[in-house]
């Protein structure tokens, strides 16, 4: 009876390689999942920062797609899926924090402060912080040329947006999150 040679690279698939490949499969659109979703419920970078988020997302469907030993339709379909999902997770409003940033990036260079307060009338003004009582101040935090929105008045909300002013119009506005 003869022995069968072992062989580094064999074009045998082993019977456990198809059922490994899903698992495999299973975890990556996890992983595409949780990354997307976390990136975008705590930082809300899909608004933020379109071209990472979707970068992102293009990476992990690239790496399904790219993936040997699957049909190309098979490959297509994870790709396609995992954009669908990162297509949902962008839509989903998780906390008040993304329509808040939407808002935010939607002030314009040159705009001025009355056109801000129409953009960003639903949302609180102010720090939210006490003046430093060091310096003898009462009141609210404040800062020159400088209008702090939140998202909302719950104790402890340090999501910032920043709206700078220059001349009286907008120089630069800023997304500062807890």
């Amino acid at each position: 009876m003869k022995q069968p040679e072992f062989q580094l690279f064999s074009s045998e698939v082993p019977s456990r390689t198809p059922r490994l490949r899903g698992i495999a499969e299973v975890v990556l659109v996890a992983l595409a999942v949780v990354v997307l979703a976390l990136s975008d419920y705590g930082f809300a970078l899909s608004v933020r920062s379109p071209a990472w988020f979707a970068g992102a997302a293009l990476l992990f469907a690239a790496v399904l797609a790219s993936r040997p030993g699957q049909s190309l339709a098979r490959r297509i379909c994870l790709g396609m899926f995992v954009l669908a999902l990162a297509v949902a997770i962008r839509l989903i409003e998780w906390t008040p924090v993304k329509p808040f940033v939407r808002d935010l990036h939607s002030i314009q260079p040159e705009m001025t402060e009355a056109e801000v307060d129409r953009i960003m009338a639903k949302y609180v003004r102010g720090t939210g912080w006490p003046a430093s009582s060091a310096k003898g101040g009462r009141g609210e935090l404040r800062f020159p040329t400088t209008i702090i929105f939140r998202p909302t008045s719950s104790p402890g909300d340090s999501n910032w947006g920043v709206v700078t002013f220059e001349n009286g119009r907008v120089g630069e506005v800023d997304f500062s999150p807890d």
